[in-house]
């Protein structure tokens, strides 16, 4: 498995999950998060667009439930369904080894190489890639 968050230390996975904490605090907050018919598949991956290619619709999951699997799932309802019956949360990163916490990550791209890039100026859009990238 390819572990996106590699070159991260202790304290900056410390302070990633204090930003996913915080900002799962604040999705939870809202109305809508409970809204009988809604719901959420909210993941851990390091990527802003984890599910515009196929395979990672197919193979991205949380507690077992694919991405293509939860939204046929949530189409498929009846629309009264509490919302807690189709959203799923991240998982909290590892502080030590492999920090992903999600085996189910895809493995799109080297980050560190996409850093290096980023300090020779190179551009590194998400077109500059076959696969989508980026936070």
């Amino acid at each position: 498995q390819h572990d996106e968050f590699n070159e991260c230390s202790i304290k900056q996975i410390g302070d990633f999950d204090g930003w996913e904490s915080d900002f799962m605090d604040q999705v939870e907050a809202a109305s809508q998060f409970t809204r009988k018919g809604n719901g959420a598949f909210i993941q851990s991956c390091l990527e802003h667009c984890a599910v515009e290619d196929s395979k990672t619709f197919e193979s991205l999951s949380i507690d077992g439930m694919t991405v293509s699997q939860a939204l046929q799932q949530w189409w498929e309802s009846s629309g009264s369904d509490p919302a807690a019956d189709h959203t799923y949360t991240p998982c909290t990163l590892n502080k030590l080894g492999e920090h992903q916490c999600n085996p189910t990550c895809p493995n799109q791209v080297n980050y560190l190489e996409i850093s290096r890039m980023k300090k020779r100026n190179v551009p590194s859009t998400p077109h500059a890639y076959s696969t989508p990238m980026g936070l």
